[in-house]
Parts: structure tokens; C-alpha cells; sequence
């Protein structure tokens, strides 16, 4: 039986809310050498640290279950109490409607599994928040027109421009169609 250490960040920048969200996770098992995971989210109006850490704990609870055997227990932690409290089950006063459904992804993956969720000192973060902030960088750099905020929503569908009147002339020399 082996334990893993699990350190979540979550990022927003340059603004928070309204920036670019990324999560990292640092994880390791006893003695073992960090793995490093990251990823963006994207930039819109809402985007919040709460939300990009509350991913990020989702998304860290689902790799150390791919990664551990089933005997194996781990300690989750961010450096975000109320994000942690958040993902418990506890409801912030300001409640994060965009998370609720990530609450409940937390809580599946982490059924079955011997884990403990708890807030750690930055300063034991570092790995993972390094890893947040270079996904925002790296997604910055391959994609620019994230750079900056959309007026429209990207989500939303796309109006069609109105069809062009086809015009068409019969074979045989009739009148256009």
C-alpha cells in the first residue's frame, strides 16, 4: 500500500475573475519523482480562481486514481481553504454556480478510494502552481486570439449569413430559375 501526495493550484491572470484560468497539480508517491500535470481553461468574464482550482481538484483526483492501485490512499490539498470546504460538500457564501457540477465529479472520483482533501502552505504548492501558469502561457502562445476577451460568446452558435439567391439557367436555353 502506497500514499500519494496531491498539490492542486488554480490560477487566473491577469484578472481574477474575467482572466485565464489554468489548474495544476503536483503528485508523487512516497519518494517517487514528481509528475507535473496542467491545464488551460480558457478566458471568459467568469473565469475565477475558484473555478480553475476546482478543476483542477477534480482533475487531480481523477489522475491518482488512474495512477494508484486500488489498496493505496491519498491526500488531496490546495492552497485555497474555501475551495477545499467547497469541494467537502460546505457552500461558500458566494456560491459558484459553475462549480457545483465539478463538486459532484469530485465526490465521484473520489468514491471507493481512500482519500483525505486538506489545505497546504503555498510554499509546498510551488511544482503545480508552476505547471498552472505555464499552461496559460503555452496556450497564450498557440492560440493569441485567447489574449483577449470576446465579445461574443464562444459557446453561442453562430449565425448563419443570409443564403445567396441562386440563379440558374435551364438546359435548354430557358429563362433564369
Amino acid at each position: 500500500m502506497a500514499h500519494w501526495g496531491v498539490y492542486v493550484v488554480g490560477i487566473c491572470e491577469p484578472m481574477n475573475p474575467g482572466g485565464h484560468g489554468a489548474w495544476g497539480a503536483d503528485l508523487t508517491c512516497e519518494g517517487a519523482p514528481h509528475q507535473h500535470y496542467g491545464g488551460y481553461l480558457g478566458r471568459k468574464k467568469t473565469m475565477s480562481v475558484f473555478y480553475a482550482t476546482a478543476f483542477g481538484l477534480v482533475q487531480a483526483a481523477r489522475i491518482v486514481r488512474h495512477l494508484a492501485k486500488p489498496e493505496d490512499t491519498a491526500t488531496i490539498s490546495s492552497t485555497l481553504e474555501y475551495v477545499v470546504d467547497f469541494m467537502k460538500g460546505n457552500s461558500p457564501k458566494d456560491q459558484h454556480e459553475d462549480a457545483i457540477p465539478l463538486q459532484k465529479r469530485f465526490r465521484a472520483a473520489m468514491q471507493g478510494f481512500q482519500a483525505t482533501i486538506g489545505v497546504v502552505n503555498k510554499d509546498w504548492a510551488l511544482d503545480a502552481d508552476r505547471a498552472a501558469r505555464q499552461a496559460v502561457w503555452d496556450a497564450i502562445k498557440k492560440w493569441p486570439n485567447h489574449g483577449v476577451m470576446c465579445d461574443v460568446d464562444p459557446e453561442a452558435k453562430p449565425v448563419p449569413p443570409p443564403a445567396a439567391k441562386k440563379i440558374t439557367l435551364d438546359c435548354f436555353g430557358g429563362e433564369p430559375q
